[in-house]
């Protein structure tokens, strides 16, 4: 229902990614290919009564183990990190070659 979308429905669903030569991480978190449909709501009513009738419910345990799993596997922040963070914050280029900033591992993703 994003984006004011009603009626969202896969019509086609298939695992295209197993045993394809770049297959990567997709089969290892089930990714699949999809078509599907959706319509925007006719009125705000009908937006109303769809978004009313979700249910979003994640077991409270369930999601205390999937906090507890990401948390683990977070690595610590690359020996720059504080330096970037300042100037993120404040707009301003330290001292020096900027660039050595970027020197090391590219750890921004959690996997």
């Amino acid at each position: 229902m994003a984006a004011g979308f009603v009626g969202f429905d896969i019509t086609w669903r298939k695992d295209v990614f197993s045993g394809a030569p770049q297959a990567g991480s997709a089969t290892s978190f089930g990714t699949l290919g999809i078509n599907f449909r959706a319509r925007k709501a006719a009125n705000e009513e009908e937006w109303v009564a769809a978004m009313a009738a979700l249910s979003c419910e994640i077991p409270i345990g369930a999601a205390r183990l999937e906090a507890k799993r990401i948390a683990g596997s977070v690595p610590p922040p690359p020996e720059n990190h504080d330096r970037i963070a300042e100037s993120n914050r404040t707009g301003e280029l330290p001292e020096g070659d900027a660039t050595e900033l970027e020197a090391g591992a590219n750890r921004c993703a959690v996997g």
